[in-house]
This record gives structure tokens, C-alpha cells and sequence, in this order.
């Protein structure tokens, strides 16, 4: 079995990843993240309630989780808590590929309220670290690197026993990741910041297709439009219209790829008032036109 590419991720309108492929009997999906063939470079924005677990094998990515960034290089990985929004962008070029596996707690909790769960599961998903960078220089964060390969590679190759092959190397990572995380406190609550912006994201996702206004993206998180902006830029790292733009793109790429609409209704329905302006953002944004990435990505002649 071959994990599967992403090559964009599909997402509600609150950024919840929708396309993990785990079932309840093995609740552990498995990717081939080839950066290089996401829109705009970049694995968008997004969270799930699974942990994640993600090797670089080849280039250079820099990962962002909250308000934290890490520029990741080959043989390094991170750990990433339940819920935490993240993610992960190309760097200077070139190819770059991840190894991810997106897994609940419960795989590794047995039973509910099992000794697992109680003194390992819980303590990590309560503590107020989100993301654990794993470095290549430091002897448990490279154990950890290895578990996250040790996993990949037994789902990868589905021969008989893997799950129980993966369940060990996700228990041996998170054994690492609990023994390194801050303590536990109280049950945590998500930041502001966080949700704040899982309100606002929402809004744009549902009103992409339309003329936005910044007094409505702040609204739909009942705070004003220059703590909008700032809640944005110390996340996200842009404006919320230039994050808008980017989702616009990423909604025609999917229409282009996966439907035989002209080019000019894709670019009305993802919310761009003019073809030629819907043009030129997507050639700026992915490097291509429109017409060139859809016979890319189909091989067809478009309208």
C-alpha cells in the first residue's frame, strides 16, 4: 500500500481537515506530502482533532502552529497536539517532501480509562504545548524522527502485523512527546488568538465567493478591525484578504483540475469580479495560468 499524495487539502468551513482516510477500526491516516504541487507551495492552514505526526525526507519547510514557527530541514520532523491549527510552506525552492500521519489518541488509549489513557494520553493532550520541533542534533528528538519513519514505513508496506507495527512506533513517539511536553494543568482551553481566527476563517470560507469587506471578518469574531488584522499577522503571518486571495486560488485550482467549467465561470464562482484579474492572481500564486494548470493537472484543453 502506497500512502496517499496530498495534493491539496479539503477543508470545512472552519479549516477541519475532511479528507483523513482512517477508519474506527485503525483510526491512523498516512500521507506523501509532495509540497511542491499544493497551491501556492504551501500546505494551507487547517486542524483536526488527531494528533500529527510529520517527517521532512527531502527539502526544506517551514511549519507554523499558532503563533510559533520552525524552518524543518531533511531528517527533521515536529509533533503536533490535538486541535492545533498548522501549517507548512516551501522553502527556497525546489523539491520538498513530508511523511504524515494523522492519529487519534485513541488508537494507543486501549480501553477507555485504561492506565494508557490515564497517566500517557491525557496528561499530553491537556498540556499547553501544541507543537514539539524535532531536531536532528538532539538524541530524543532524532528517536522520534525515527519512530515517525518507523510508522510510515510499516503502513506503507501492509505486510501482515503493520498495524500492530505502527501502533508501536505512535506509541514510542508519543512516550517522547509526553516525557518532553510541559506539564499538564487544568483542562486546556483553546487561546484567543486560535479561535478567534477558526470564527473568522470560517467566514471567509463560507463568503469566498463574494466581495468581502474587513469590518465583516472581524465581526464574525465580535472584535474590531485592527485586532482582526493583528490577530492575523501574529498567527497567520498576512492580512486576512491576502489569506482570501489564496483560498480563492486554492477553491479555482480544485474546480480546474476536477471539473470542465470555463476558465471564467471558475473564476467567478471562486469570487474574482474580472477573468483578467483572476488571471493574473493565479499566475502570481501558483506560478501558472489557469489554462496551463488545469492541462497540467487533466491534460485537456480548457475553454
Amino acid at each position: 500500500m502506497i500512502p496517499g499524495q496530498i495534493r491539496d487539502l479539503q477543508l470545512s468551513e472552519d479549516c477541519r481537515q475532511l479528507d483523513l482516510d482512517s477508519s474506527l477500526l485503525f483510526p491512523c491516516s498516512c500521507y506523501n506530502v509532495d509540497v511542491q504541487l499544493n497551491v501556492a507551495q504551501e500546505v494551507p492552514w487547517h486542524w483536526h482533532e488527531e494528533a500529527e505526526a510529520i517527517a521532512v525526507v527531502q527539502g526544506r519547510v517551514r511549519l507554523q502552529a499558532g503563533g510559533d514557527a520552525w524552518l524543518l530541514e531533511e531528517g527533521e520532523g515536529i509533533f503536533l497536539n490535538s486541535n492545533t491549527l498548522h501549517s507548512a510552506r516551501l522553502v527556497d525552492g525546489g523539491a520538498c517532501r513530508l511523511h504524515s500521519l494523522v492519529f487519534s489518541a485513541d488508537l494507543l488509549a486501549g480501553v477507555p480509562g485504561s492506565v494508557f489513557e490515564q497517566r500517557y494520553l491525557r496528561p499530553l493532550l491537556r498540556s499547553p504545548t501544541r507543537a514539539l520541533a524535532l531536531r536532528r542534533d538532539t538524541g530524543w528528538q532524532r528517536e522520534a524522527v525515527g519512530a515517525i519513519e518507523g510508522a510510515y514505513s510499516a503502513f506503507a508496506a501492509e505486510a501482515f502485523g503493520w498495524e500492530l507495527l505502527v501502533r508501536g512506533e505512535l506509541g514510542r513517539l508519543w512516550l517522547l512527546a509526553a516525557s518532553h511536553a510541559a506539564p499538564a494543568g487544568p483542562a486546556l482551553e483553546e487561546n484567543s488568538d486560535t479561535h478567534r481566527l477558526k470564527e473568522m476563517l470560517r467566514y471567509l470560507h463560507e463568503n469566498f465567493d463574494r466581495r468581502v469587506l474587513l469590518k465583516e471578518v472581524a465581526a464574525a469574531a465580535s472584535i474590531g478591525k485592527r485586532e482582526c488584522l493583528r490577530c492575523f499577522r501574529r498567527t497567520i503571518g498576512v492580512a486576512p484578504m491576502q489569506y482570501l486571495l489564496k483560498f480563492r486560488v486554492r477553491q479555482a485550482s480544485r474546480l480546474l483540475a476536477e471539473t470542465d467549467l470555463p476558465i471564467t465561470e471558475v473564476g467567478s464562482r471562486c469570487g474574482f469580479e474580472s477573468p483578467s484579474y483572476f488571471t493574473l492572481t493565479f499566475r502570481r500564486l501558483t506560478g501558472q495560468t489557469p489554462r496551463d494548470y488545469r492541462r497540467y493537472f487533466t491534460g485537456s484543453e480548457s475553454r
